[in-house]
């Protein structure tokens, strides 16, 4: 029997699209300003571009929607807030399933690059090439902090929020609306990209959907970053060791 997505009923529609809207004007106006910043002096622009920055920002640019989004929960505490976005449910087969399916779009992706018809991601080029601590912090920054960042804003907090106030279709929608803006900058490389990253949080809301688990949209979405970095045990070993634990019952199907 299939399992419906049990919507929270700490959030409601307004929630999400105060949420979202407060989410994009941050994005937008940090970015804005940095680059306002940027043009001030050569000795600050040289800083931006550092890499030491640049690890600070990206891991910056994913915990502050985790915190914004935290505090709209109106959760009592980081044990309810989990349990609202769906960390408290295991990984089920469906999931399994996705996982690989993302696997599949994140190996079209890296076509895309290798035919040169997508560009390659700055971030992954800035950081991938060095011998030292730079490609293990993408690595880790990519395959885990990324994930359960983004999945917990856009999954575990806005779709269901949506979903209070509209049906699948429209929730789905306003959620790939919001993600597009997190990732245009790579969404607008080109067609493929745009492809790939939209089947992708299609995917994920459906997952989520279907099972209300958390952890089924980390995973997808994991894998689908592992693949990007073109190391196939980052993605292929993690799958198939998670099996086990997925500890499918009848009734979850």
């Amino acid at each position: 029997m299939k399992r419906q997505l049990n919507t929270s009923i700490l959030w409601k529609g307004s929630d999400a699209w105060i949420c979202a809207l407060i989410l994009i004007a941050l994005k937008l106006g940090i970015k804005g300003w940095l680059r306002i910043w940027a043009r001030t002096s050569r000795d600050i622009c040289m800083w931006l571009n550092s890499r030491g920055f640049q690890v600070g920002y990206l891991i910056f640019q994913e915990v502050l929607p985790l915190l914004v989004v935290f505090c709209f929960s109106r959760a009592r505490s980081i044990r309810q807030f989990l349990n609202e976005v769906g960390a408290a449910k295991r990984l089920t087969r469906v999931g399994w399933y996705a996982s690989w399916i993302a696997i599949a779009l994140g190996l079209l992706g890296v076509y895309a690059v290798t035919q040169r018809l997508a560009p390659m991601d700055y971030a992954y080029r800035r950081f991938s090439y060095n011998g030292d601590w730079s490609r293990w912090f993408f690595i880790v920054y990519g395959v885990v902090l990324v994930p359960f960042c983004e999945e917990t804003v856009m999954r575990g907090f806005l779709y269901p929020a949506f979903r209070r106030g509209y049906g699948k279709g429209v929730s789905t929608l306003l959620v790939l609306g919001v993600g597009t803006v997190f990732h245009w900058s790579r969404m607008s490389d080109s067609l493929p990209a745009f492809m790939c990253i939209g089947l992708l949080m299609l995917l994920l809301c459906v997952v989520r959907e279907q099972t209300g688990s958390l952890w089924d949209c980390i995973l997808g979405h994991a894998v689908y970053n592992a693949t990007g970095l073109m190391s196939w045990p980052f993605y292929v070993i993690p799958v198939v060791l998670l099996w086990p634990l997925v500890g499918i019952r009848k009734k979850e199907l």
